[in-house]
């Protein structure tokens, strides 16, 4: 693979530095105006309501991202395992993704349960 020009680098990370604000997560860790404006969001929106659809829909666009960010590092690495690339997941990769959402979650919900339902 050849090496990118200077230009191509700064070209390539912005264009990954836009998509990234697409993602809450990853937004707030970049924009310092985006995490205050978080402190005043309602406790009756979606994102503080685990439970809610449009909370796994977050769940999972923010770690279909991530995850698309590894794939792709994977493929530029020649790594011998493929989970698809940055336009989408194969099946090991979604499967992976299942995984990791499912984790995520679980971790979220058991902060907010009491000690007897965490034993």
């Amino acid at each position: 693979m050849p090496i990118s020009s200077k230009e191509e680098m700064i070209e390539a990370n912005n264009s990954e530095l836009l998509e990234s604000m697409q993602y809450i997560d990853t937004r707030v860790l970049i924009d310092e105006a985006y995490e205050e404006a978080m402190d005043y969001i309602p406790f009756d929106h979606w994102a503080y309501n685990l439970a809610s659809d449009r909370y796994e829909e977050y769940i999972q666009e923010s770690y279909s991202y991530q995850l698309r960010l590894i794939v792709r590092d994977m493929k530029d690495a020649n790594y011998p395992i493929s989970l698809g690339d940055m336009n989408g997941l194969n099946e090991l990769g979604k499967e992976l993704m299942r995984m990791g959402t499912t984790d995520a979650r679980t971790h979220q919900l058991l902060q907010d349960c009491d000690e007897d339902a965490k034993k």
